[in-house]
Formats: structure tokens, sequence, C-alpha cells
């Protein structure tokens, strides 16, 4: 993960990255300090110097000011490249097989339905649609 801003730091700036629901509770840090861009390997990620950070459970991911000025961010991606450049394309995931067994959720993660073929979720989205002229 590579977070990249673009003011001049005088300020304490830190990203920060959180396996609990809470933003009080410990996470995986990393300093600007007079740096503007920051990498965090997700492999190697540690929270209190000793405790690797659950990266099935993450969270939360922001950054945290103890200046009072704004956070002028540039840009925030994962890579996988060796150089950490930024990403130049997505690729085309989905599996387009409509009777692959699939689950649906919201935008916010919740479960809505379970175990149906994929060609009931696009026939379910047309009838949202139509029901909503």
């Amino acid at each position: 993960m590579d977070g990249v801003i673009t003011q001049a730091l005088i300020y304490s700036i830190s990203f920060r990255i959180f396996d609990e629901s809470s933003y009080w509770s410990k996470a995986a840090e990393y300093e600007f300090g007079s740096s503007r861009r920051v990498v965090a390997t997700l492999a190697n990620m540690i929270k209190n110097e000793t405790t690797k950070l659950n990266l099935n459970h993450i969270y939360i991911v922001g950054f945290w000011s103890a200046g009072n000025k704004p956070i002028v961010i540039e840009n925030v991606y994962l890579t996988n490249s060796d150089t950490y450049e930024p990403p130049l394309a997505i690729k085309d995931v989905l599996n387009n097989d409509p009777n692959e067994i699939v689950d649906v959720y919201t935008l916010m993660g919740i479960k809505i339905q379970t175990q149906i073929k994929r060609e009931q979720v696009i026939n379910f989205k047309k009838t949202i649609k139509k029901h909503t002229k």
C-alpha cells in the first residue's frame, strides 16, 4: 500500500491501518517524517512492535496528524510492483459465467443473499432499475 501527500511536512503525519473496529485500538503505523511517501508492506505489518496485523480483518485505514493543518493526499493505492509504481489499469476480474454460484453484499459489506446464481443477481439489478423509473 502506498500513500503520497502533496504538501511540505511541517507537522507529524502517520498512515495507520487497523485490524479492529475502533480507531482507539492499536494500529500498524507508518510515519511520514520529512518524506512525501510512505510504503506499507502488507505481509510485514506489525502493531504494538510485536503483534502481526490480521490482514483478514482490515477495518480502518487512515491518515492521522497532530497538527492543525489539512492533509492533502495525492493518491493511495495497492500495488505488487517492486518499484511501488501506481497501477496502470484495472483488469477485468469478473467471471461472466451466469451459472456461477455467488454471495451478494451491500456496499457496506453486509451479506444480503447467499449461494445464488450470478444470473439471478444480474436479473435482480434489472428488476430494481425497472421499478425505480
